[in-house]
């Protein structure tokens, strides 16, 4: 709160000394003129004046900025203003979008349920597809079994071919991960794809294919596991040092054994009696438990991966695809509709939150207006009572300074005119003073009518705004309901329930 400095306060005693002085030297003032000790006490009234008029000038700026500003806060269009700024999801609902965007997916939608239809007609399915809401759900619950069943598979293959392979971990990876996909991957699309339709295919040229690849590829399944079972054994038993001298590009390449050429250090005779032999340990050494290991892990998980195909989809080839195309238009159908209606109701939300708090500060602002006009009726009130003080101050000085000059020359005190007031009845005036803020000056009974006033301006205000809103967010809800119960019926029922 703004207060003015106290005034300087003359000695009236030094006053009436240099009166008694200029009185005994005879010193009268000039016609017209007043004595020097009382020129000297106007100029500090004056000048301390002119101080405290530019302190309070400065403050009463400040405070009619704040009533301007404060008074626009709580008009009917800056109010207005202020919903719309604070509601934009009210703002952002475009039901006609909204409804163009349904429609076209409605005609999606029907297209997909007659394509449906009419596969059910052809291909004689008269129950709805089994299982084909698997491939809907995240990719980690549809192949997250089938990637678990891969990575077992690798990591415990290749601990075990770590010692057969003659190499390290990496080189035993490696082999793991290429039989690995090979067996969970191929029994995985091989379940998906041919196991359900070699059951429920009738029985056709089709069927005869599904159940010729479905027997070929266990064929395939188990003679790789027991291959590779076998290829354990044989690793662990078979000297390596006969193959650290075969040349890697003969190795590789298999020729007749008549046409097979010799190496550094063999005749002909001693390699064909070599390669035999390696032959014959192949078919002689026997299983071992990393062995069984091996095909029984590979064909427990080759199971586990036909089964996970199997149940992924609806066993008849096509079915479950075309029913899932009705499936996810009908959920972007549903997403449209359930987006609408998680918006309609985030905006009532909105809006009566944004009411709430509007309403608060609009009142606080007229509270902040009044305040500030108030502070201003005090600064003015006591700037007249401080000048009225300094010309009381300085008509005692005055006196003073006559009675001193009385006390030895009454005659000569009766010819001293008398002094003119220090500040009249201009500079007591601060509605001229203060001219450029003068527009807020209001007396308490006049400022408390006001705020009133723009109370009652305020509550008829809000009372607009709150009705044309509800319109709104009533017309939304109406538009919600009419959308959904035309494209999603089943959704509005489980709604409103």
């Amino acid at each position: 709160m703004f207060k003015f400095n106290t005034p300087p306060l003359p000695s009236i005693d030094t006053v009436t000394k240099n009166g008694r002085r200029d009185s005994a030297q005879g010193t009268l003032p000039a016609a017209g003129g007043m004595p020097s000790i009382i020129i000297k006490w106007r100029e500090k009234f004056e000048n301390f004046r002119d101080k405290e008029c530019q302190r309070a000038q400065e403050v009463l700026n400040k405070l009619g900025d704040e009533v301007g500003q404060a008074a626009s806060r709580f008009n009917s269009l800056f109010l207005r203003t202020r919903f719309t700024d604070e509601t934009p999801c009210l703002n952002g609902i475009k039901l006609a979008v909204v409804e163009n965007s349904l429609r076209a997916e409605g005609r999606e939608l029907q297209e997909r349920e007659q394509n449906f239809t009419r596969f059910q007609r052809i291909h004689e399915r008269p129950y709805l597809p089994v299982r084909a809401y698997v491939a809907l759900d995240p990719w980690w619950k549809v192949y997250g079994l089938v990637m678990a069943l891969f990575v077992v598979e690798a990591l415990i293959n290749a601990f075990i071919f770590k010692d057969a392979a003659g190499a390290g971990f990496a080189e035993a990876m490696i082999l793991s991960t290429s039989q690995a996909f090979i067996n969970i991957v191929s029994c995985y699309i091989i379940g998906l794809k041919v196991y359900g339709p070699a059951f429920v295919v009738p029985l056709s040229f089709k069927k005869a294919v599904y159940w010729f690849v479905l027997s070929l590829h266990l064929v395939f399944i188990l003679w790789l596991n027991l291959s590779l079972g076998r290829w354990r054994s044989v690793m662990v038993d078979l000297p390596t040092k006969v193959f650290k001298k075969i040349p890697l590009e003969e190795m590789v390449t298999l020729t007749p054994w008549k046409d097979m050429p010799s190496w550094t250090g063999n005749t002909p005779a001693n390699l064909c009696n070599k390669v035999p032999d390696q032959v014959e340990m192949f078919c002689q050494t026997a299983w071992t438990m990393q062995a069984a290991i091996v095909v029984g892990v590979g064909m427990v998980l080759a199971l586990l991966a036909y089964l996970k195909g199997y149940f992924s989809d609806d066993p008849y080839p096509g079915y479950g695809r075309i029913y899932r195309y009705v499936l996810r238009s009908r959920k972007r159908t549903h997403e449209l509709i359930k987006d609408l209606a998680e918006k309609t109701h985030a905006a009532r939300r909105e809006f009566d939150g944004a009411s709430v708090n509007i309403h608060d500060k609009a009142f606080e602002d007229v509270g902040t207006w009044s305040q500030a006009i108030d502070d201003m009726d005090q600064i003015t009130s006591d700037y007249r009572i401080l000048l009225q003080g300094m010309n009381d101050s300085f008509e005692n000085v005055c006196q003073a300074y006559k009675q001193g000059y009385a006390a030895v020359s009454l005659e000569a005190a009766n010819t001293l005119e008398p002094s003119k007031c220090l500040f009249d009845e201009s500079s007591l005036n601060t509605n001229k003073v203060f001219d450029d803020v003068s527009q807020h000056f209001l007396e308490d009974d006049a400022r408390l009518a006001r705020v009133e006033e723009y109370q009652d301006e305020l509550r008829k205000t809000f009372e607009e705004i709150r009705r044309e809103y509800t319109e709104k967010l009533d017309g939304l809800d109406e538009g919600f309901l009419k959308l959904s119960q035309q494209y999603a019926p089943e959704t509005n029922n489980g709604q409103a329930e």
